[in-house]
């Protein structure tokens, strides 16, 4: 058997990546027509049902539209919230995981640390860092200081840990008293 030249593997390779790119990009285009037909019918029955629904005098298709949209918000917290060792999680914590998991309790964070903080920088690490100590806090049911310190320099206190938030428990009072609209601190363990 003939041994092959640098060209011939070169070019063999580069038909190998031409082929694994002309399928990938195949199955992303079917997975993308796909989705468009499922979102057209999905838009459809949503229509079908506005259009059965409006004529009534009450606000059956906004309330329906409304649990609807709050069940899918629900979606990405469930893997985290069915894992069998958490099955203790209830109540306000179920609604701080989901609101974690969806999107708004990032929004929230950010939002705090750049209004109560001197524009130290850092709002994504600060927002990931308490958003980590939060799922542990939660799930250990324990309240756990945000204060950190860098180790080469005792005393000083890290950039990613607030200066606003002082624990865990604070952060889960203040995000569901904003979300009420009011003082929840006794409601929220």
């Amino acid at each position: 058997m003939a041994k092959k030249t640098i060209d011939e593997i070169l070019a063999e390779k580069e038909v190998t990546e031409k082929a694994i790119s002309d399928t990938i990009s195949g199955m992303a285009f079917f997975f993308q027509k796909e989705d468009e037909r499922k979102s057209a019918d999905d838009t459809r029955k949503v229509v079908d049902f506005y259009v059965n629904e409006c004529n009534r005098d009450d606000d059956y298709y906004a309330t329906q539209m409304h649990l609807i949209c709050h069940r899918f918000n629900e979606v990405p917290a469930k893997p985290w919230l069915m894992s069998s060792y958490r099955q203790h999680v209830q109540k306000w914590d179920k609604f701080i995981v989901e609101s974690i998991f969806n999107g708004l309790f990032s929004h929230w964070v950010y939002k705090m640390i750049e209004h109560h903080e001197d524009n130290s920088g850092g709002q994504a690490d600060k927002e990931r860092f308490i958003t980590r100590r939060l799922l542990e806090a939660i799930d250990t049911q324990t309240n756990v200081s945000l204060y950190c310190e860098y180790k080469d320099e005792p005393g000083k206190q890290a950039y990613w840990s607030p200066k606003y938030f002082k624990d865990t428990h604070q952060v889960k009072v203040e995000f569901v008293s904003w979300w009420m609209g009011e003082d929840m601190s006794k409601y929220v363990n």
